[in-house]
């Protein structure tokens, strides 16, 4: 048997909770960006059971936009927060 943790640095495939562990993004985030093609679609494991290639994850990753300026130096609005974080 494989001596392999799901999620482990050396794991092939990686199931939901590594995924968002991982990305940061929320198991419906996910889902919604591989319905719109920008993300990497999960490989069926099992009749109920997917999981995503790390491979395709670390290429995902490495296709990221660093952040251009950290939140702090963001310009504020009513109410203190970044635009990023207001409320519609």
């Amino acid at each position: 048997m494989h001596d392999l943790k799901l999620g482990s640095d050396t794991a092939p495939f990686l199931r939901m909770p590594a995924v968002t562990a991982m990305t940061g993004l929320a198991r419906s985030t996910i889902y919604r960006l591989v319905a719109q093609d920008q993300f990497p679609r999960p490989v069926r494991l099992a009749s109920r059971a997917v999981a995503w290639r790390r491979s395709d994850l670390d290429r995902w990753s490495a296709a990221r936009p660093l952040a251009s300026q950290p939140w702090s130096s963001l310009p504020r609005v009513q109410g203190g927060r970044s635009p990023a974080r207001a409320n519609p």
